[in-house]
């Protein structure tokens, strides 16, 4: 599921109609200076970490999407509280030609859980749900079960919102398309076809901060009892349908029209995921397909709303509810960062086969909204950043500037070698080390990613900013500290 703007259905019309669109490119004004910008974006990459003494380096989308292996990318940037341009690259099936266009729609994965928070929200401004009440006493047909951290203190939907209910089940893994699929109590209740244990709580609330999927399942089952309308059709009413929004949905059965609209999502090694997606009926925290210049359009809808200007969705007061600091960096429902004084809304998304982000200022109105359809497209997702954040002169972003040393060959010698970790009960991460004529390499999923010495034993690969850093209390050199991907640990040495 592991980071919201557009223009209403008859003002998209009128716009388009009066603005430089292609099926993959829309200009807000079609003015040069702007194709200028997506150039340079293009042509712009560049890396997390630069090396003093080496040449800067860069590079282009379209090479970048090969060494990522991701098939199809589309992007929407936001400037004034407006998309000033949006556009799609690749193909939404890796190994065919049918290309990714501005209507193609992708799995937001986690970037369904603001767009819940946001209605829920709305929800409470009709008095039809109360956020700071007991949710268990707004419950009808379900309820959390009790135990000794409820009875310390009650879960709220605002405690859910915040991943602070203690609710576990961080995440769900989705349906293939042959699998039967349980309807929300039965994920609640963990029953069978669920492929997730039942909902609970296992912290007491308020006290940690634990990102929970259950949660926002949770909520979802309240939002739906409160309204008497299935959860699909509900978002339909309070969000898509008021927005105009021709290609978002939360419904999991796709139409005959939609399914040749969708991105087809893609696995680390490439391989297309079997049926072209999976199915989630925990939609508040991963049901959403959508573009990037619709889920702009929820975010410009909240954002100016924020400042002051009727939303189409929320009065001003209850924008600045939610986009305001509760615990740490979490507001209700997502994610605030601050760089000196300039606060970003920001979240991602992780669903099986695809990777999503977005990232909004909210003083100056500019911001990103990227959608992939691969579960290798984080690292592309932040080198894009990078472009944008230099062209458009944001304050995020900036690559770290680092110094490397020299190591001999012999110590290399020693390093190389094959390392495992177990991850998880399931899951082991397992690579090599491995020293070569010029550098040092780690070899991972059967590619080779550079090495650079920050010490005699210490390692970082510029381009993704992984580590590793040899524990060689015995001279051996038998295990490592890593942090790869999004995985960190202590891996040993297997030959």
């Amino acid at each position: 599921m592991k980071r919201i703007y557009l223009l209403t259905g008859t003002l998209i019309s009128i716009v388009l109609s009066c603005t430089h669109k292609k099926d993959n490119v829309y200009l807000a004004d079609g003015n040069q200076s702007i194709r200028q910008k997506i150039q340079r974006i293009e042509s712009g990459l560049i890396p997390a970490n630069i090396i003093v003494g080496e040449p800067d380096k860069t590079f282009t989308l379209s090479d970048r999407m090969k060494y990522f292996n991701v098939p199809g990318i589309s992007i929407a940037v936001i400037k004034d509280h407006k998309v000033e341009w949006a556009k799609s690259y690749g193909v939404k099936e890796a190994g065919t030609k049918d290309t990714v266009g501005l209507n193609t729609m992708f799995q937001a994965a986690s970037m369904s859980k603001p767009i819940t928070a946001m209605i829920a929200l709305k929800l409470e401004e009709e008095n039809k749900i109360d956020l700071k009440r007991d949710i268990n006493q707004q419950l009808k047909k379900w309820h959390i079960p009790e135990n000794e951290y409820t009875r310390k203190t009650a879960v709220t939907s605002e405690l859910l919102m915040l991943h602070m209910g203690g609710v576990n089940v961080p995440s769900f893994p989705g349906y293939p398309a042959t699998d039967s699929i349980p309807d929300v109590l039965g994920v609640l209740n963990g029953t069978p076809p669920s492929n997730t244990e039942a909902v609970k709580v296992v912290l007491t609330p308020n006290t940690k901060w634990s990102y929970s999927g259950g949660g926002y399942t949770i909520l979802q089952f309240l939002m739906e009892e409160t309204t008497g309308t299935p959860f699909p059709r509900m978002m339909k009413n309070y969000l898509i349908d008021p927005l105009g929004l021709k290609n978002s949905t939360f419904e999991h059965n796709l139409t005959a029209g939609q399914q040749k609209q969708v991105a087809k999502g893609h696995r680390e090694d490439g391989s297309v995921v079997p049926g072209g997606y999976y199915r989630y009926p925990e939609k508040a925290a991963a049901g959403l397909w959508t573009t990037p210049m619709e889920y702009a359009e929820m975010v410009i809808d909240l954002e100016k709303s924020y400042h002051g200007e009727p939303g189409r969705i929320l009065k001003p007061e209850t924008s600045r509810k939610m986009l305001k600091k509760y615990r740490g960096d979490m507001a209700l429902g997502i994610v605030l960062k601050n760089i000196g004084d300039s606060l970003a809304l920001a979240y991602g998304g992780w669903n099986e086969g695809y990777m999503c982000d977005v990232y909004s200022y909210l003083k100056s109105g500019s911001g990103v909204v990227i959608m992939t359809n691969s579960n290798n497209g984080y690292f592309l997702i932040q080198e894009i950043y990078r472009s944008l954040a230099t062209v458009y002169e944001w304050p995020d972003f900036k690559p770290a500037t680092v110094k490397t040393v020299q190591v001999t060959s012999l110590v290399l010698a020693k390093y190389s070698g094959t390392f495992t970790a177990q991850l998880d009960v399931s899951r082991k991460l397992t690579f090599d080390l491995a020293q070569s004529p010029d550098g040092f390499y780690i070899v991972l999923d059967n590619r080779s990613f550079r090495l650079c010495p920050l010490s005699e034993t210490e390692f970082l690969n510029p381009d993704q900013d992984w580590r590793i850093k040899f524990l060689d209390k015995d001279l051996m050199a038998d295990s490592v500290e890593f942090s790869i991907r999004f995985e960190s640990g202590i891996a040993r040495r297997l030959k």
